[in-house]
C-alpha cells in the first residue's frame, strides 16, 4: 500500500471523529482542554507523543507536491512543531488553551477546518 494512502486511511477518519466530537460536545471538549492545561505531566507526555508521531510522518512522508499528499506532510510538520511547543513552552500552551476555551468562535472554526482535512484525507485514502 502506498504510504500516502496508509496515512490518509488513519488520519482522515481520526480527524473526522475528533472534529465531530468537538462540534457535538463543545462543553466536554472545553473541559478536557482545561483539565489538560492543569496537568504538567500530561502536557509533557503529549509533547513527546506528538513530536514522535510528527517525526514518524515526516521520515516516511515528506512530500511537497501541490495535491492532497501535501496535507499529510503539513500534518507531520505541524505535529513536530506542536510537540516542541508543548515540551519547551508549556506555560504559553496553557495561556493559548485559556483563550481557545473562552473564544467559542475559534473552536468552531478549528473544528470545521479539522473536519475538512479529515474528509479530504478520507476521500484520498479510501476512494481514490
Amino acid at each position: 500500500m502506498d504510504i500516502t494512502l496508509f496515512f490518509s486511511k488513519i488520519l482522515g477518519p481520526l480527524l473526522i471523529l475528533v472534529a465531530l466530537d468537538m462540534l457535538l460536545k463543545p462543553n466536554f471538549f472545553r473541559e478536557v482542554l482545561e483539565d489538560f492545561s492543569k496537568n504538567a505531566a500530561v502536557v509533557f507526555l503529549d509533547g513527546i507523543i506528538t513530536f514522535v508521531i510528527g517525526l514518524t510522518v515526516i521520515l516516511l512522508h515528506n512530500i511537497w507536491t501541490m495535491n492532497l499528499e501535501v496535507v499529510i506532510t503539513i500534518f507531520g510538520w505541524c505535529s513536530i512543531t506542536k510537540g516542541v511547543w508543548l515540551l519547551f513552552s508549556p506555560g504559553s500552551v496553557c495561556k493559548f488553551i485559556q483563550v481557545y476555551v473562552r473564544e467559542k468562535k475559534i473552536s468552531l472554526i478549528h473544528s470545521f477546518v479539522i473536519l475538512m482535512f479529515g474528509a479530504a484525507l478520507t476521500i484520498l485514502g479510501y476512494f481514490s
